[in-house]
């Protein structure tokens, strides 16, 4: 299989947080022992100019101004710009993830990318509460950029326009994409566990285990 795409988002920096940089580029060493990937950070605030994050990094986009309508509601904007660069790389397939997870399941990862479907979902997707998972996803690129290109209605979450999304793209999605859960997949978290003085979390937790957070069962 050709080079996959991992978009890595959800991720603004204020100027005190610079130590946001050390998380994402453990994640994104973590993400590179597990494949080959063309990594593409989306992000906004303060740059991570001259940080070692940059070395393992294919591309990179940016913008200065912390844009606020976007937190809270996916961050649509950045990664359609992210899924246009997995697009315009060639990249058939893309995997989405937040900048500070990673996925440490290799043989499921391998099984995910040899099988034959358009799209593959996780956590916190909720047929009951019209919610499609914002934080993972892995499939076909324009797919991908198709499902976040819907027009957004920035007073609802990500997780609700992405279900809206997704019925108009294909009203029987749930026979016809597939659902993996953090367990499964080893999806893990370097926020709410970060040791910035060790550059490390104090210890490997499942994403979704942090307070605030539900695992709904997907479909």
């Amino acid at each position: 299989m050709n080079k996959i795409g991992l978009v890595l988002s959800h991720i603004f920096v204020r100027p005190e947080e610079n130590y946001k940089f050390n998380m994402v580029e453990y994640c994104v060493s973590k993400m590179r022992s597990l494949d080959n990937f063309h990594v593409v950070l989306c992000g906004h605030g303060l740059r991570p100019d001259g940080h070692a994050v940059l070395d393992l990094i294919d591309d990179l986009y940016w913008e200065d101004e912390i844009k606020t309508d976007e937190i809270g509601r996916g961050h649509p904007h950045f990664c359609r710009a992210g899924f246009d660069i997995c697009k315009a790389n060639n990249l058939s397939k893309t995997l989405k993830l937040r900048a500070f997870d990673y996925i440490n399941n290799k043989e499921i990862f391998n099984s995910l990318k040899n099988k034959q479907a358009t799209a593959i979902f996780s956590e916190q997707t909720s047929i009951e509460k019209q919610f499609l998972g914002d934080l993972f996803m892995f499939g076909d690129t324009n797919f991908l950029l198709d499902l976040w290109s819907y027009k957004w209605d920035y007073s609802k979450s990500g997780l609700v326009n992405l279900y809206h999304s997704i019925l108009n793209i294909d009203s029987h999605f749930t026979n016809n994409f597939s659902f993996i859960s953090p367990q499964d997949i080893g999806w893990f978290t370097a926020e709410g566990c970060w040791d910035d003085s060790n550059k490390k979390p104090t210890d490997e937790k499942l994403w979704g285990q942090l307070p605030g957070f539900s695992y709904y069962g997907g479909f």
